[in-house]
Protein backbone atom coordinates (compact mmCIF):
# COMPACT_ATOMS: atom_id res chain seq x y z
CA UNK A 1 0.00 0.00 0.00
CA UNK A 2 1.28 3.44 -0.95
CA UNK A 3 -0.03 6.96 -0.54
CA UNK A 4 -0.21 8.62 -3.94
CA UNK A 5 -0.97 12.19 -5.02
CA UNK A 6 -2.60 12.85 -8.41
CA UNK A 7 -2.59 16.40 -9.79
CA UNK A 8 -4.72 16.79 -12.93
CA UNK A 9 -7.35 19.37 -13.87
CA UNK A 10 -9.43 16.81 -15.81
CA UNK A 11 -11.91 15.20 -13.37
CA UNK A 12 -12.37 12.22 -15.71
CA UNK A 13 -8.65 11.48 -15.72
CA UNK A 14 -8.44 11.86 -11.94
CA UNK A 15 -11.30 9.40 -11.52
CA UNK A 16 -9.76 6.82 -13.87
CA UNK A 17 -6.31 7.05 -12.29
CA UNK A 18 -7.74 6.90 -8.77
CA UNK A 19 -9.80 3.81 -9.60
CA UNK A 20 -6.78 2.00 -11.07
CA UNK A 21 -4.67 2.78 -8.02
CA UNK A 22 -7.36 2.02 -5.45
CA UNK A 23 -7.81 -1.40 -7.06
CA UNK A 24 -4.25 -2.04 -5.83
CA UNK A 25 -5.21 -0.86 -2.31
CA UNK A 26 -3.31 2.42 -2.54
CA UNK A 27 -4.50 5.54 -0.71
CA UNK A 28 -5.12 8.20 -3.33
CA UNK A 29 -5.46 11.98 -3.01
CA UNK A 30 -6.15 14.31 -5.90
CA UNK A 31 -5.83 18.00 -6.71
CA UNK A 32 -6.67 20.02 -9.81
CA UNK A 33 -4.39 23.04 -9.35
CA UNK A 34 -0.62 23.35 -9.60
CA UNK A 35 -0.24 26.08 -7.01
CA UNK A 36 -2.21 24.08 -4.47
CA UNK A 37 -0.06 21.01 -5.21
CA UNK A 38 3.12 22.97 -4.42
CA UNK A 39 1.67 23.87 -1.02
CA UNK A 40 0.63 20.29 -0.25
CA UNK A 41 4.05 18.89 -1.17
CA UNK A 42 5.64 21.22 1.35
CA UNK A 43 3.50 19.75 4.13
CA UNK A 44 2.46 16.19 3.26
CA UNK A 45 4.50 13.13 2.34
CA UNK A 46 3.65 10.72 -0.48
CA UNK A 47 5.13 7.55 -1.90
CA UNK A 48 4.41 8.58 -5.50
CA UNK A 49 3.36 11.80 -7.27
CA UNK A 50 1.50 11.80 -10.59
CA UNK A 51 1.51 15.20 -12.31
CA UNK A 52 -0.32 16.42 -15.38
CA UNK A 53 1.88 18.74 -17.43
CA UNK A 54 -0.68 21.46 -18.13
CA UNK A 55 -2.38 22.69 -14.98
CA UNK A 56 -4.01 25.86 -13.69
CA UNK A 57 -1.29 27.69 -11.81
CA UNK A 58 2.14 26.08 -12.00
CA UNK A 59 2.65 23.33 -14.55
CA UNK A 60 3.55 19.76 -13.69
CA UNK A 61 7.17 20.17 -14.84
CA UNK A 62 7.51 23.36 -12.78
CA UNK A 63 6.16 21.55 -9.73
CA UNK A 64 8.55 18.65 -10.29
CA UNK A 65 11.51 20.97 -10.78
CA UNK A 66 10.75 22.88 -7.56
CA UNK A 67 10.17 19.65 -5.64
CA UNK A 68 13.54 18.23 -6.72
CA UNK A 69 15.38 21.47 -6.00
CA UNK A 70 13.92 21.43 -2.49
CA UNK A 71 15.35 17.93 -1.95
CA UNK A 72 12.22 15.89 -2.70
CA UNK A 73 13.06 12.27 -3.48
CA UNK A 74 9.58 10.84 -4.08
CA UNK A 75 9.15 9.19 -7.52
CA UNK A 76 7.31 11.42 -10.01
CA UNK A 77 5.30 10.30 -13.04
CA UNK A 78 4.39 12.94 -15.63
CA UNK A 79 1.02 12.25 -17.25
CA UNK A 80 0.37 14.39 -20.35
CA UNK A 81 -0.82 14.68 -23.91
CA UNK A 82 2.59 16.03 -24.95
CA UNK A 83 4.23 13.11 -26.72
CA UNK A 84 7.03 14.71 -28.74
CA UNK A 85 10.54 13.62 -27.84
CA UNK A 86 11.49 17.23 -27.06
CA UNK A 87 8.64 17.43 -24.55
CA UNK A 88 9.79 14.18 -22.95
CA UNK A 89 13.29 15.61 -22.67
CA UNK A 90 11.88 18.61 -20.78
CA UNK A 91 9.83 16.33 -18.54
CA UNK A 92 12.74 14.11 -17.61
CA UNK A 93 14.95 17.17 -17.27
CA UNK A 94 12.64 18.51 -14.56
CA UNK A 95 13.42 15.45 -12.45
CA UNK A 96 10.54 13.17 -13.42
CA UNK A 97 11.15 9.42 -13.10
CA UNK A 98 8.71 8.36 -15.79
CA UNK A 99 6.53 9.85 -18.50
CA UNK A 100 3.18 8.51 -19.78
CA UNK A 101 1.26 10.09 -22.64
CA UNK A 102 -2.51 10.40 -22.90
CA UNK A 103 -4.59 8.54 -23.87
CA UNK A 104 -3.12 5.71 -21.83
CA UNK A 105 -4.00 2.12 -21.09
CA UNK A 106 -5.04 1.51 -17.48
CA UNK A 107 -2.92 -1.65 -17.28
CA UNK A 108 0.15 0.23 -18.51
CA UNK A 109 -0.44 2.92 -15.88
CA UNK A 110 -0.62 0.24 -13.18
CA UNK A 111 2.59 -1.40 -14.43
CA UNK A 112 4.48 1.89 -14.43
CA UNK A 113 3.22 2.82 -10.97
CA UNK A 114 4.21 -0.57 -9.57
CA UNK A 115 7.66 -0.27 -11.16
CA UNK A 116 8.21 3.14 -9.55
CA UNK A 117 7.01 1.94 -6.15
CA UNK A 118 9.42 -1.00 -6.25
CA UNK A 119 12.23 1.53 -5.95
CA UNK A 120 11.04 2.25 -2.40
CA UNK A 121 12.58 -0.42 -0.12
CA UNK A 122 9.66 -0.87 2.30
CA UNK A 123 7.12 -1.12 -0.53
CA UNK A 124 9.28 -3.40 -2.68
CA UNK A 125 8.54 -6.41 -0.48
CA UNK A 126 5.61 -8.38 -1.89
CA UNK A 127 4.44 -10.06 1.29
CA UNK A 128 4.28 -8.25 4.60
CA UNK A 129 4.91 -10.92 7.26
CA UNK A 130 5.58 -10.36 10.96
CA UNK A 131 5.65 -13.03 13.69
CA UNK A 132 3.81 -15.47 11.46
CA UNK A 133 1.08 -13.02 10.49
CA UNK A 134 0.78 -12.50 6.71
CA UNK A 135 -1.22 -9.66 5.21
CA UNK A 136 -3.44 -10.47 2.23
CA UNK A 137 -3.52 -7.40 -0.01
CA UNK A 138 -6.41 -8.72 -2.10
CA UNK A 139 -8.96 -9.48 0.59
CA UNK A 140 -8.16 -7.00 3.40
CA UNK A 141 -7.32 -9.84 5.75
CA UNK A 142 -4.44 -11.22 7.79
CA UNK A 143 -3.70 -14.85 8.54
CA UNK A 144 -1.51 -17.02 10.76
CA UNK A 145 -1.37 -20.79 11.27
CA UNK A 146 -4.56 -21.28 9.29
CA UNK A 147 -6.48 -18.55 11.13
CA UNK A 148 -7.77 -15.71 8.95
CA UNK A 149 -8.94 -12.42 10.39
CA UNK A 150 -10.96 -10.02 8.27
CA UNK A 151 -9.93 -6.35 8.52
CA UNK A 152 -11.51 -3.09 7.50
CA UNK A 153 -9.73 -1.17 4.76
CA UNK A 154 -8.33 1.32 7.28
CA UNK A 155 -7.14 -1.41 9.66
CA UNK A 156 -5.40 -3.15 6.77
CA UNK A 157 -3.74 0.07 5.58
CA UNK A 158 -2.42 0.88 9.05
CA UNK A 159 -1.04 -2.64 9.54
CA UNK A 160 0.50 -2.64 6.05
CA UNK A 161 2.30 0.64 6.75
CA UNK A 162 3.67 -0.59 10.11
CA UNK A 163 4.48 -4.12 8.90
CA UNK A 164 6.74 -2.76 6.16
CA UNK A 165 8.61 -0.60 8.67
CA UNK A 166 9.08 -2.88 11.69
CA UNK A 167 10.82 -1.76 14.88
CA UNK A 168 10.30 1.93 14.05
CA UNK A 169 8.09 4.21 16.13
CA UNK A 170 5.70 6.54 14.31
CA UNK A 171 3.85 9.31 16.10
CA UNK A 172 0.16 10.02 15.57
CA UNK A 173 0.72 12.90 13.15
CA UNK A 174 2.95 10.79 10.92
CA UNK A 175 0.53 7.87 10.82
CA UNK A 176 -2.45 10.11 10.14
CA UNK A 177 -0.48 11.81 7.35
CA UNK A 178 0.70 8.59 5.71
CA UNK A 179 -2.34 6.33 6.16
CA UNK A 180 -5.41 8.59 6.29
CA UNK A 181 -6.55 10.82 3.44
CA UNK A 182 -5.59 14.43 4.09
CA UNK A 183 -9.15 15.70 3.78
CA UNK A 184 -10.66 12.92 5.90
CA UNK A 185 -11.79 13.16 9.51
CA UNK A 186 -8.34 12.11 10.68
CA UNK A 187 -7.81 12.58 14.41
CA UNK A 188 -5.63 11.04 17.10
CA UNK A 189 -8.78 9.49 18.55
CA UNK A 190 -9.51 7.82 15.19
CA UNK A 191 -6.01 6.34 15.24
CA UNK A 192 -6.35 5.10 18.84
CA UNK A 193 -9.71 3.51 17.99
CA UNK A 194 -8.20 1.75 14.96
CA UNK A 195 -5.30 0.39 17.05
CA UNK A 196 -7.73 -0.78 19.76
CA UNK A 197 -9.79 -2.70 17.18
CA UNK A 198 -6.67 -4.33 15.74
CA UNK A 199 -5.45 -5.43 19.16
CA UNK A 200 -8.85 -6.92 19.93
CA UNK A 201 -8.78 -8.89 16.68
CA UNK A 202 -5.15 -10.05 16.76
CA UNK A 203 -3.73 -10.13 20.27
CA UNK A 204 -3.54 -13.44 22.11
CA UNK A 205 -3.66 -13.83 25.93
CA UNK A 206 -0.24 -15.50 26.07
CA UNK A 207 1.54 -13.08 23.71
CA UNK A 208 2.70 -9.47 23.72
CA UNK A 209 0.48 -7.11 21.74
CA UNK A 210 1.43 -7.00 18.08
CA UNK A 211 1.24 -3.18 18.18
CA UNK A 212 3.56 -1.54 20.68
CA UNK A 213 2.82 1.98 21.92
CA UNK A 214 4.97 4.26 24.05
CA UNK A 215 3.83 7.69 25.19
CA UNK A 216 5.89 10.35 23.46
CA UNK A 217 7.16 7.95 20.79
CA UNK A 218 4.05 6.58 19.12
CA UNK A 219 3.25 3.16 17.67
CA UNK A 220 5.28 0.39 16.06
CA UNK A 221 5.23 -3.28 15.12
CA UNK A 222 7.96 -5.23 16.91
CA UNK A 223 9.35 -7.82 14.50
CA UNK A 224 10.30 -10.24 17.25
CA UNK A 225 8.28 -10.84 20.42
CA UNK A 226 9.97 -9.70 23.61
CA UNK A 227 11.72 -12.48 25.45
CA UNK A 228 10.87 -12.94 29.15
CA UNK A 229 13.57 -11.55 31.42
Amino acid sequence: MAKILIVDDDPGIREIVAQVLEDYNHTVESLDNGDEAVGWLRVYQYDLIILDWQLPGQSGVEICDQFRNAGGQTPVLILTGKGHIDDKEIGYGSGADDYLTKPFNAKELALRVNALLKRIPEIRQKKACIRGWVLDDLNYSISRHGETVQLTRREWQLLDFLFRRPDQYFDSDTLLNRVWETDSEATSEALRTCVKRLRKKLDKPDEDSIIVSVKGLGYMIREQAEQPS
